[in-house]
């Protein structure tokens, strides 16, 4: 009994002491920014619509920076976006390269360790796909994982990491650059790739009869919620989140979703 005691106050302790840890250094973060008159958003500038740099020279387009310029201008600051990636996505973020990230992300329970998230602006979920020719076959989940298939991944986000759960018996290909890695399917130096939704829609529509979904429905345990990653301070969540609701209800959210998705599919 005496044990049982001393494990439980033992983890009560601990478990105390971590939350207080992870919330009090970042309760003064929306004065910070306010006190810099910027606000500081990562975002990797690889995932169409919501993220996306063409270039060096060209400009970041997409659902997520037209949110951001909304939400500098409500906050009164001027906004500076930090280019991050999906591997250092949150080692960046906990580091204090930028104040809050928008990239498409998934709110996960392992990020959540470090970060909070607003309220979602956005539902996504997984889907499989490869070219065209391929739809017939691969239609089977059983045969689209087999021996013979190549699927392609880009690494540290959770497209590798759904991936990597659903594939036991397919090779699985790591493949860096997220803005060219759907060419590798077309070229056929891979098979299928799993992505969002909302990816994948934009992706076979932009290439017409060469890409196309192998299901019309996400894998049932996929669906996630995207959401703005924020440091754990209550004050600039309750910001964000009002913000966010106001304009699901006033339909400005859904026109910025509408607008940059089909951008990105012409």
């Amino acid at each position: 009994m005496t044990r049982f005691l001393y494990f439980g106050l033992a983890y009560y302790i601990i478990t105390f002491t971590l939350s207080n840890c992870t919330e009090k250094p970042n309760d003064n973060s929306l004065a910070k920014i306010k006190s810099q008159k910027v606000i500081k958003v990562g975002t990797t500038g690889d995932y169409k619509p919501f993220t996306y740099k063409g270039s060096e020279d060209s400009e970041y387009i997409g659902i997520d920076i037209d949110l951001m310029r909304l939400l500098a201008k409500k906050l009164g600051v001027e906004l500076q976006i930090v280019e991050t990636s999906w591997p250092s996505l949150m080692e960046d973020f906990n580091s204090k390269k930028f104040d809050i990230a928008l990239s498409g992300i998934t709110q996960t329970k392992e990020r959540e360790l470090l970060a909070d998230f607003s309220v979602p602006y956005f539902q996504g979920g997984k889907i499989p796909f490869g070219r065209c020719k391929d739809s017939k076959k691969f239609s089977n989940m059983e045969n689209l994982d087999h021996p013979s298939v190549k699927f392609i991944v880009n690494p540290g986000g959770t497209n590798e990491s759904f991936t990597r759960q659903f594939v036991k018996k397919a090779k699985i290909i790591v493949h860096r650059d997220n803005k060219s890695v759907f060419d590798e399917i077309i070229s056929g130096n891979a098979d299928a790739m799993i992505s969002d939704a909302i990816e994948v829609d934009v992706l076979t529509k932009k290439h017409k009869g060469v890409l196309c979904k192998f299901s019309d429905q996400p894998f049932a345990d996929s669906v996630h919620n995207i959401a703005i990653l924020l440091p754990k301070s209550k004050e600039l969540k309750r910001i964000v989140d009002n913000w966010l609701r106001d304009l699901k209800r006033t339909g400005d959210l859904k026109s910025i979703l509408s607008k940059n998705t089909d951008h990105f599919s012409k």
